[in-house]
């Protein structure tokens, strides 16, 4: 990399990495806001179905109605131009297959990294593409060709400026740990949709023009916190980007345990956030392939590594290894929580159908009781300034 960037990233660094969250919290603040703001004449929807209550598929962005949502409450002021935006955002989302089985294709999740916005990226040349259009349909996913994560939280960002709306303090207790090509995937947990929604819903007792003045107030607020999310997702993006190009130095980890210290660093970091029903988690994902001594990149059989974790209200915190070694395929997963392991274990024989009707060779399937040794970072984010 050239001694520029390698300064500019030294100098931006400890800015973005004070600000950064995960994208949990502004998919969660959307939702919520959506849900709130919506007209009572909206058509309700059945909960966690992603369609009506008929059965009818859903328009592109529209949100599921959330359990315990009180319908008859008056909307909350939300301007139409941060609602079409973040309907927008959420029909990006990692969801289900083309064909309805509720298993994302390798397509999809090829489609869901081109719409993260982090484009194409060399990481050992250091030189970046944007996106390819049409990323969109090829998932089946909602929203216009060309639309990126990264993309919609700009225009986010400045439709809430342009309303006077600017970052709040960072939040150094919550943040996720930052994004790297050799630690561990660490899952993000979800943030509770329905403690906020009940906030955003409620405004208390009062004559009308008094709950008008109270949901004014209320939907203020609601928009500052969605700036401030705004924002943390936006660091967090471009702190992935830097990561992927190995503008973020590996040298603050402590060596991992067992086979996960010899493994060199991946090729790519992104951060994918997946629809669950109403809640949105974020999948952390990356991808490498085994290179020769000289860094050069093996033959045709040459193994490609994925590793993912992602953190769940029903699952809890799960990672996962998987390698491509010629036509073979090896995965381990970690679960962390007793009762996943105990029903993913019953199921192992479907599990082992699932992959090979997906035209896998599966040589091994470990799962493994808790989770892998973290690595320990050192406070603050390093910076490599090699060439």
């Amino acid at each position: 990399m050239s001694p520029q960037l390698a300064a500019h990233a030294l100098i931006v660094t400890p800015a973005l990495a004070r600000q950064q969250g995960s994208l949990t919290g502004v998919f969660t603040q959307a939702a919520a806001l959506l849900e709130a703001s919506r007209p009572a004449a909206s058509v309700p929807v059945a909960p966690g179905t992603g369609a009506g209550e008929g059965g009818e598929a859903l328009p592109a962005g529209a949100v599921p109605a959330v359990p315990g949502a009180a319908s008859t409450a008056a909307a909350l002021p939300v301007p139409e131009g941060v609602r079409q935006v973040l309907q927008q955002l959420l029909g990006l989302r990692l969801a289900g297959g083309a064909a309805g089985d509720g298993a994302p294709s390798a397509l999809d999740l090829k489609a869901a990294v081109e719409r993260s916005g982090l484009g194409t990226v060399s990481p050992r040349s250091g030189s970046a593409s944007s996106s390819s259009g049409g990323a969109a349909s090829a998932s089946g996913a909602s929203g216009a060709a060309g639309q990126t994560v990264k993309g919609l939280l700009g225009q986010l960002k400045l439709l809430l400026s342009d309303m006077g709306l600017e970052a709040g303090l960072p939040r150094p207790l919550t943040q996720p740990a930052l994004p790297a090509l050799a630690a561990a995937p660490k899952g993000q947990a979800e943030q509770p949709l329905q403690q906020l929604l009940a906030h955003l819903m409620g405004t208390g007792d009062g004559d009308a023009e008094t709950q008008a003045a109270a949901r004014t107030a209320l939907g203020r607020a609601a928009l500052a916190g969605l700036a401030r999310e705004t924002d943390s997702a936006l660091a967090r993006i471009r702190l992935t980007q830097m990561a992927t190009r190995g503008l973020l130095s590996e040298e603050g980890n402590a060596p991992q345990t067992h086979h996960a210290s010899h493994r060199p660093p991946m090729d790519l970091v992104v951060d994918l956030p997946l629809a669950l029903g109403n809640q949105t988690a974020v999948l952390q994902m990356q991808v490498g392939r085994d290179r020769n001594p000289d860094g050069s990149e093996e033959g045709e059989e040459g193994a490609w590594r994925l590793r993912f974790a992602v953190d769940t209200v029903e699952t809890g915190p799960v990672e996962a290894s998987v390698s491509l070694r010629g036509q073979g395929t090896f995965i381990s997963l970690w679960l962390d929580r007793a009762e996943t392991y105990q029903s993913l274990s019953e199921d192992r024989a479907l599990l082992e159908a699932a992959l090979a009707d997906a035209g896998l060779d599966l040589q091994e399937l470990r799962l493994l009781r808790g989770l892998p040794v973290a690595s320990q970072r050192r406070a603050g984010a390093q910076v490599d300034t090699r060439g």
